[in-house]
C-alpha cells in the first residue's frame, strides 16, 4: 500500500495489545498480529469492507492500495498454483482461506499506539471501542486427544527417518492433531496464550 495514501493518527491510551482485543469482542472478523510482525509490535482490525470467498482467494486481491489484507491462506491451496499430490479430506473440515479487507487498523509502534485509515474511511467507530469497559469471560478447554497417538507417531517419525536415510526425502513435517473440546470465546483464549506465553508471532 502506498504510504502516502495512508492516514496515520497517534492515539493517546497505553493498553496492551489484548487489552485492546478485548475491547474489540462482538466485532466482525477481528483479526490480530501481535509481536513481532513487521512495522510494529501490534496490528489489529475488525468489521472489514470486503471479505475473499469462492475457492480462489488471490483473485480478489486485485489493488494492492485498497487497504489491509489480513487472513491466512492454508496450504492446499498450493495446488492452485503448482501441481501436489492429492492430499485426501481433511480430518477436520476447515475452510482453504481466510482472508478480509480492512480499511481502519491500530498500530502499535516502540510502545505507541495509532490508528491508520484510507482517506475515505472513518475511524470514528474503532476509536471509539477503546473507551469501552474490557470484558474477561471464563473459558474452557477439555483433555487434549492426540492423533494419531504417540505410539502411532513414534512409528511414524522411524519410518520418516528410514525414508530419509534411503535418500528418497530429505524432508519431512509430520504432524500429530491436537483435540479437545472448548467452551467459551475464542478471544479470551487467544488473549489467555498472548499473557502467557508472550510468542514472538501472534495471530
Amino acid at each position: 500500500m502506498s504510504p502516502a495514501r495512508v492516514q496515520r493518527v497517534p492515539l493517546d491510551i497505553g493498553l496492551e495489545p489484548v487489552d485492546v482485543l478485548r475491547r474489540l469482542r462482538g466485532a466482525e472478523r477481528v483479526a490480530a498480529l501481535i509481536g513481532d510482525w513487521h512495522q510494529g509490535e501490534a496490528l489489529i482490525a475488525c468489521d472489514p469492507i470486503r471479505v475473499a470467498s469462492g475457492d480462489d482467494p488471490f483473485a480478489v486481491i486485485d489493488d494492492p492500495h485498497a487497504g489491509w489484507w489480513i487472513g491466512s491462506w492454508g496450504y492446499r491451496l498450493g495446488g492452485q498454483i503448482e501441481s501436489l499430490p492429492v492430499m485426501g479430506e481433511r480430518p477436520v473440515p476447515q475452510p482453504e482461506h481466510r482472508v478480509a479487507l480492512y480499511d481502519v487498523v491500530l498500530r502499535l509502534v516502540d510502545g505507541a499506539w495509532f490508528v491508520e485509515h484510507l482517506p475515505d474511511a472513518d475511524p470514528t467507530t474503532l476509536i471509539e471501542l477503546l473507551a469501552t469497559e474490557p470484558t474477561t469471560r471464563p473459558f474452557g478447554v477439555g483433555t487434549f486427544a492426540l492423533t494419531p497417538d504417540p505410539e502411532g507417531h513414534r512409528r511414524g517419525v522411524a519410518r520418516a527417518l528410514d525414508h530419509i536415510t534411503a535418500g528418497d526425502i530429505f524432508q519431512v513435517n509430520l504432524c500429530a492433531r491436537l483435540e479437545a473440546s472448548f467452551t467459551g470465546d475464542p478471544l479470551d483464549l487467544f488473549c489467555a496464550g498472548v499473557e502467557a506465553l508472550a510468542p514472538a508471532y501472534a495471530a
